[in-house]
């Protein structure tokens, strides 16, 4: 009787047999589940699809191991080894023992009789093994696909990370637009360089080495595709055009003052958003910036980034005439980069947004989710409890309901103990909520995310925006004169008011006045002095 053991009579091998059969009980549990209910949370897929498929992986590989193993302790021959060692003396001892090693062992035997019973029952059992092993990984790996290309996988599964992102972009005009669509692309190769990408960055948060706050992917939005085209040209441009013609756009602006009363001011202008006009061809307003028959333009920066100070622009006509302008700084086209001019250098917040404490404080008010009749002062308690530092979310809520109870919450430790005494005041409740909805939507302290953090480039009242080339600094090189920055230039204000003082329009444009009542404009940029808290 021969005294070899049965290849799968190993420790390796049977681990891997209880690790495989518990890991295809558990995805087909997982499965059911997934099918009859739907999976809640982002993690259900992180282990149905990767982790359960990969224990099934290292089950397999283990019997694998094993079974070779224990083809090799079969099947070794001392004896050939022993006189490999002793007729060997001349080589050195690392030779000689490698030798003896692999002469000690015989090569598998491959004559196969398929007139025996178990010869068949054996094809049978690898053949089945075989099968729902690669349908299990096959289905697996297609649930995989689908889940690391939703939002859940982008936005949830690393929490702390991407939940500014995430928060933001539900909130966003792109909401129902799919985080892959824009950050990934079309294509095996965009496809690729994202999950490529996507090791380093699952090692920075395994690490716990990721930047505070996570940097702004700007050059890979204009990396190029295989077949030529940037990612904005394959993700933005599926959507929008540049030829499109806008026109005019009309657009409302509502603000509170910050003082006793919160009076109100509003303001109503017409953009000159532009593109090129179908009936004349004219091209002209924002639009004629990146319109393909318009004013191509090229700008280099001071640190050699798109979004670093511009500090030289080239404009070139349709005639292909160019016109530099320069704030004096010497610059060399030929070593640095030459960005042109792209819609994401104006729109670099499209779907991740963070409104100032200001911006978001004066629409809840207007909204009257912040109601005015909480007190005095609403507007500037609010934006002192939204901007002071702390550290978490946490102290930040209980700050914002402690701040607000002490300044609003009338005689409420009265009230407890005496029932006639006068009532807390009944729209603290909901101030509280509004004010703490704004801080969560908008402030994240763990990674330090911001409107500070990620100023938006549309308009000039919070951050410097339009001003980064609408400025007296850029100058035309010949001429001497600036980029034109008057306010009639890109809009016209059509209605103002403010309560208790002012109320005109006129559809021909208004002389703008400043609340304070002040003439500023001898100051290019609102971001001057308004930089959302103010």
């Amino acid at each position: 009787m021969s005294s070899e053991k049965s290849l799968l009579r190993n420790c390796f091998s049977l681990l891997g047999i209880v690790i495989s059969l518990g890991a295809l009980f558990v995805f087909a549990l997982l499965m059911i589940v997934d099918v009859l209910y739907g999976h809640s949370g982002p993690y259900f897929g992180l282990v149905a699809y990767i982790m359960v498929p990969g224990a099934l992986v290292c089950g397999l590989g283990l019997i694998v191991a094993g079974v070779i193993m224990q083809y090799l302790v079969n099947n070794y021959q001392a004896d050939a080894a022993q006189s490999c060692s002793l007729t060997n003396k001349d080589e050195c001892c690392c030779c000689t023992w490698f030798k003896g090693f692999v002469k000690g062992f015989r090569l598998p035997d491959l004559n196969i009789s398929f007139t025996k019973f178990s010869t068949w029952v054996n094809l049978v059992v690898i053949l089945i093994v075989l099968g729902i092993s690669g349908a299990v990984l096959c289905l697996a790996a297609i649930n995989a696909y689908h889940w690391t290309e939703d939002d859940e996988f982008c936005g949830e599964l690393c929490h702390v990370t991407m939940e500014p992102e995430n928060v933001a972009h539900k909130d966003s005009p792109h909401a129902n637009v799919a985080c892959v669509e824009c950050h990934v692309g079309p294509g095996i190769d965009a496809y690729a360089y994202a999950k490529i990408n996507g090791i380093r960055q699952l090692a920075q948060n395994v690490t716990k080495t990721y930047h505070t706050p996570i940097h702004v992917p700007v050059s890979a939005m204009y990396g190029k595709h295989l077949d030529g085209k940037t990612k904005t040209e394959h993700t933005c441009m599926s959507c929008h055009w540049n030829p499109k013609y806008v026109g005019n756009k009309e657009k409302s602006f509502t603000h509170f003052l910050k003082n006793e009363e919160d009076l109100k001011a509003s303001l109503r202008m017409s953009i000159k958003v532009g593109g090129c006009d179908p009936k004349t061809g004219i091209v002209g307003g924002a639009h004629s910036h990146v319109t393909p028959n318009g004013k191509k333009l090229e700008f280099i920066t001071d640190n050699d980034k798109r979004n670093g100070e511009i500090v030289w622009i080239r404009q070139t006509f349709e005639d292909g005439k160019t016109k530099i302008y320069t704030n004096g700084e010497e610059v060399d086209t030929k070593k640095q980069t030459v960005f042109n001019m792209g819609c994401l250098d104006c729109h670099n917040r499209p779907a991740h947004r963070y409104a100032s404490p200001v911006t978001a404080v004066d629409m809840a008010l207007e909204l009257g989710t912040l109601p005015l009749e909480l007190g005095e002062n609403v507007k500037y308690t609010v934006i002192e409890l939204l901007t002071g530092e702390y550290e978490t979310k946490e102290e930040a809520m209980k700050a914002i309901k402690d701040g607000l109870t002490e300044m609003y919450g009338g005689d409420a430790e009265a009230e407890e103990e005496e029932e006639n005494a006068e009532p807390a005041n009944e729209h603290l409740e909901q101030a509280i909520k509004t004010v703490q909805n704004i801080y969560s939507r908008n402030i994240f302290p763990a990674m330090k995310a911001s409107w500070q953090a990620y100023p938006d480039n549309i308009g000039h009242k919070e951050s410097i925006g339009c001003a980064r080339c609408h400025n007296e600094s850029l100058v035309d090189a010949e001429e001497g004169e600036p980029v034109r920055n008057g306010c009639q230039d890109c809009h016209t204000i059509t209605a103002q008011f403010k309560e208790g003082e002012w109320d005109e329009a006129d559809i021909k444009g208004l002389e703008f006045q400043h609340l304070d009542g002040n003439d500023q404009s001898d100051i290019t940029t609102c971001s001057k002095c308004h930089t959302g808290t103010y």
